[in-house]
């Protein structure tokens, strides 16, 4: 049911889109994304417990910090550099940036700290892959909502 209810609210943001562009910015996005949220949380089996089922709440902050995260900086950047509005070029690197980053505050124990290593690597990740054309505001989205949703991750887990 949720698949179904999922995919028709996609299709009346991608329609929504196609009749008036004006609607292709951050807040309709961000309105959309809310509407998401409650449908899932809605439809969460309940229990009584304020994080009803962690396994829900950590698939949507996956969803968060992989996705959601490159359509906000994408929105982001493109309120703030209006003449390139095609700045999703590389995303794919950025998000399992930000995977590493979320999945490292989930391990166990002091073993989150492994994400200081992960920071002192990216430079030399993105020298390896030649990734380059990052805006300072897309690595600072970037690592701001990994480690806030990270963040939240641990959270629900411990």
């Amino acid at each position: 049911m949720l698949t179904a209810i999922h995919f028709f609210e996609d299709q009346y943001r991608a329609k929504n889109i196609r009749g008036s562009p004006a609607h292709n910015n951050l807040w309709f996005f961000l309105w959309v994304q809310f509407i998401h949220i409650a449908l899932i949380l809605f439809f969460s089996p309940l229990r009584g417990e304020f994080i009803e089922e962690k396994i829900v709440v950590l698939a949507v902050l996956l969803v968060l910090v992989t996705h959601f995260t490159s359509i906000i900086i994408y929105y982001t950047e493109k309120l703030f550099y209006q003449g390139d509005a095609n700045r999703l070029g590389g995303k794919y690197y950025l998000m399992i940036d930000r995977l590493v980053v979320f999945g490292c505050l989930l391990l166990p124990g002091y073993f989150w700290a492994l994400i200081f290593l992960v920071f002192i690597g990216k430079p030399l990740f993105y020298k390896i892959l030649k990734t380059q054309g990052y805006t300072q505001l897309n690595i600072i989205l970037s690592n701001l909502f990994s480690i806030i949703l990270g963040g939240l991750g641990r959270l629900v887990v411990y």
